[in-house]
């Protein structure tokens, strides 16, 4: 089970919620911080909680390919992610180009439409984890959900 925390969520006390977090992550869970990079609270939440991931919101990716000052973002949380010893989730990947530079910077992980649509929990298996399933990308599990490896 992965438990993720929106990056605009305000916490009264942080280390109450750090400690819930840690309780809830010896009991197995893993913790994403989502929509990072959105928010005032990014850079405090993921030094001070136990944070697994790091989500990169997809207002960060739509650019990429574009804009060098995005690329350089996504470089910097990669890095900063990197040094803190978190993973990195692009969110919103929508072309075979916005995942290549995520390849580049070093992203751990993206999830979106050019990867594949949302479908019934039948079709998934079938596709993905069946013996013959042959599909363009591997999943690797993120807690109970999945998300596409791109290294």
């Amino acid at each position: 089970m992965t438990i993720e925390i929106h990056e605009s969520s305000q916490f009264h006390d942080l280390d109450l919620t750090g400690n819930q977090l840690h309780e809830a992550c010896q009991l197995g869970a893993t913790v994403a911080l989502d929509d990072f990079g959105t928010g005032i609270s990014s850079v405090t939440y993921a030094a001070e909680l136990p944070i697994d991931t790091l989500k990169i919101d997809r207002t960060m990716i739509k650019s990429l390919v574009h804009r060098p000052d995005q690329r350089e973002f996504v470089r910097g949380v990669t890095l900063m992610a990197q040094a803190m010893q978190r993973q990195v989730l692009a969110e919103g990947v929508e072309s075979e180009a916005q995942l290549n530079l995520l390849r580049e910077l070093g992203c751990d992980l993206a999830q979106g439409f050019y990867l594949g649509r949302p479908m019934p929990e039948e079709e998934l298996e079938r596709y993905y984890l069946a013996p013959k399933a042959t599909p363009r990308y591997p999943l690797v599990p993120l807690g109970n959900s999945h998300a596409t490896a791109i290294r």
